[in-house]
């Protein structure tokens, strides 16, 4: 049987990443589809592994700039 993982809302999910990631910067990355989640009546919840996996689609190589922040050209 899967494992159903532990459901988190985007200010818990906030506090989990640290001072740096805000509730509104998880929406934001929520919209440019960069982290997955699931809704539950009117509230959005992520998991562990979607932040995980919004970890390594935001990843920034010196001149990759494609989540959190305009498209910038070096």
């Amino acid at each position: 049987m899967e494992r159903i993982e532990k459901l988190y809302t985007l200010g818990e999910a906030a506090d989990m990443l640290g001072d740096h990631v805000t509730e509104s910067s998880l929406s934001t990355e929520i919209k440019r589809k960069n982290l997955s989640y699931r809704k539950v009546g009117s509230k959005r919840y992520v998991t562990e592994s979607d932040l995980v996996e919004m970890m390594k689609r935001c990843r920034v190589d010196q001149k990759d700039h494609t989540c959190g922040g305009e498209n910038k050209k070096d």
